[in-house]
């Protein structure tokens, strides 16, 4: 009833590798990559998804296309060029298929179809991910590379996948994961999700480097807040070394994932990170203080007495912080990012 034809069981079990086109002799900009489905029953195709290795180079292009098994394979339906940007890297991307005439997008019962991509790497790195050993396959059956004009199959099972009419598509990314933490920092990331049908989504994420202590918050509007325990020097990475993290959306049929390394790079102190400038309004302040551009410090309130009346141990970009049970008078503030602190004065009134 899913209407998702698929060879493939991705999800948590990344036994698999990568396949490209470049990895054969002749393979080059303009070849096809993908997956053989045997249609039972007439339907009309809406799309295909395909899952894009985290080690493909940002800037290539894909065309989603569905070509009928014949002597010579013809080319049925195709997609619009799809740009592969940084928040596609490591997920599933969903290509919808554009029909020229009525009827292009009707796939007959009694068929075989070929479900892939068009691959325009332009000498860069475009990689799509495969199925593992630990799943056999009759792979003369299932997998296709076109060369040219000569099809072949090969020892890879691609990730593609053939959407029918009613299918329930994937949630899609739209944030650009965070792929460097600073050495004694500690790691954050939002991820933002989509879901094309406006389902309700779940969100988790985990590292798959078991040193490294990952916390997520499912925020429950399609956002997921992800932080580290612990900093990389705490973990014992050193610099250059790298984590994996996965982030999963479950909208109740299909799942998806972004899956990539983050870099240890040198320690970001305030000077150097994204805080240009930490911001402390209004002053004096009645309610409400905000704290800006303080991502990841310490925060804490003191009154004239030394005593802290308040304080946020991971802050946020933007912090609100309430004021309502403070008594009025002068109150200290401190901001402290790695050995850096910043204590401003403010009044409420």
């Amino acid at each position: 009833t899913n209407k998702i034809f698929s060879r493939d069981r991705h999800y948590q079990r990344w036994t698999g590798g990568i396949v490209a086109v470049e990895n054969f002799t002749g393979g080059g900009d303009g070849d096809f990559l993908g997956v053989e489905y045997y249609l039972t029953n007439t339907d009309t195709v809406n799309s295909i998804s395909v899952y894009i290795d985290y080690r493909t180079t940002v800037g290539t292009t894909i065309l989603g296309q569905v070509y009928l098994d014949a002597a010579t394979p013809t080319l049925v339906i195709e997609s619009e060029e799809f740009l592969i940007e940084e928040e596609h890297i490591g997920t599933w991307v969903t290509l919808a298929m554009v029909t020229i005439n009525p009827g292009d997008d009707i796939l007959a019962g009694g068929s075989n179809y070929y479900c892939g991509v068009e691959c325009y790497a332009s000498g860069e790195d475009l990689n799509i991910g495969t199925e593992g050993e630990a799943y056999p396959h009759l792979l003369h059956l299932e997998a296709k590379l076109r060369l040219g004009t000569t099809w072949y199959w090969i020892h890879e099972l691609p990730y593609v996948r053939l959407n029918l009419a009613g299918a329930t598509l994937p949630a899609y990314f739209t944030s650009e994961p965070e792929l460097e933490c600073g050495l004694e920092n500690y790691y954050s990331y939002t991820a933002e999700v989509t879901d094309p049908q406006n389902l309700t989504v779940t969100l988790e994420a985990e590292s798959t480097n078991t040193d490294v202590l990952l916390d997520f918050i499912d925020n429950g509007n399609g956002t997921i807040d992800i932080t580290t325990g612990a900093t990389p020097f705490d973990a014992g990475l050193v610099l250059d070394d790298r984590f994996r993290i996965r982030v999963m959306v479950d909208n109740g049929t299909v799942v998806n994932e972004q899956y990539f390394w983050v870099t240890v790079v040198p320690t970001i102190g305030i000077a150097d990170a994204d805080i240009n400038n930490i911001n402390i309004y209004p002053n004096p302040a009645q309610n409400v203080l905000f704290v800006e551009n303080a991502k990841n410090a310490r925060i804490y309130i003191y009154n004239l007495l030394g005593d802290v009346v308040t304080s946020i141990e991971r802050a946020d970009m933007l912090n609100q912080i309430s004021l309502d049970k403070f008594a009025a008078g002068t109150y200290i503030i401190s901001v402290v990012k790695d050995n850096e602190v910043i204590t401003k004065k403010f009044n409420k009134i």
